[in-house]
């Protein structure tokens, strides 16, 4: 009699154990996020469409055209700079992503963010002739991005 009592005793902490583990696996008491989207486009014009670029942060302003198929700076034509970084800023227009919504109008507004007073903005003129700005805000608490507002 011992023997079977052993069995059974060892045979319901074995199912507590499992139990336990599918519990704490699942969580079926916790809750679902209701975010919409978690990743997605922010900018997505067709590439070649961008035609000049201002960009303004504390640094001061500076402003890239397109000349051809290559990018200068207004005001620095006769210097020499990296096309290949200058032509990186249009990338601002035509694929940049997010990968959080904080949502269209968050509880304590723009501040928290740093997006109601910009840190910088970077605004593109179109081929079509439509503009496109982008506001900078602070930066994420994880380091690894900036908060982003599509005017």
């Amino acid at each position: 009699m011992r023997r079977s009592v052993k069995l059974i005793v060892g045979a319901v902490v074995l199912c507590l154990l499992v139990g336990s583990y599918l519990l704490v696996r699942y969580k079926p008491w916790a809750d679902k996020e209701t975010t919409a989207q978690t990743t997605g486009k922010i900018t997505s014009e067709a590439a070649g469409s961008v035609q000049e670029i201002f960009i303004t942060n504390p640094k001061g302003k500076l402003h890239i055209v397109k000349s051809g198929d290559t990018w200068i700076v207004s005001g620095a034509e006769g210097k020499k700079m990296d096309t290949d970084a200058l032509s990186r800023f249009e990338s601002l227009f035509t694929y940049l992503t997010f990968d959080r919504i904080i949502g269209e109008n968050p509880a304590g507004g723009l501040a928290p963010f740093g997006l109601d007073t910009p840190q910088a903005t970077a605004q593109a003129k179109l081929a079509d002739g439509r503009t496109v700005t982008l506001l900078f805000g602070n930066k994420t608490p994880t380091g690894g991005g900036y908060y982003l507002m599509k005017e």
